[in-house]
């Protein structure tokens, strides 16, 4: 029988060159968020479910169950502090305005 193996971790880690995760919590127990830095692209920054749209971290609220509110907001501010910082541009993965304008299948990011 396979015995998969995992690693659980904490805090903020690069777990490849250019893969970080970001501590995101609030949503779930354990909730990160993604950045992927590409050579020729601003970094990406993927929010997860710990921010489900540009409306939402626009307006700073929170949308639908969170399993704490108060980490929830707090990991939407960091979101918006680490976009700025690492000049990166955030995708959201609840919303379809967004959506419309990412490139997706054939049109990969390079």
């Amino acid at each position: 029988m396979y015995t998969p193996k995992f690693q659980t971790l904490s805090g903020d880690q690069e777990i490849a060159k250019g893969l970080w995760l970001f501590e995101t919590p609030g949503h779930t127990a354990g909730h990160y968020s993604l950045m992927v830095e590409l050579q020729n692209r601003r970094p990406m920054l993927f929010t997860a479910d710990a921010c489900y749209s540009k409306k939402n971290m626009d307006m700073m609220c929170i949308s639908s169950f969170h399993l704490d509110p108060t980490a929830s907001l707090a990991s939407m501010k960091r979101l918006k502090a680490l976009a700025a910082s690492h000049d990166a541009e955030l995708f959201y993965s609840h919303d379809l305005d967004s959506f419309k304008g990412y490139q997706t299948g054939a049109d990969f990011y390079s």
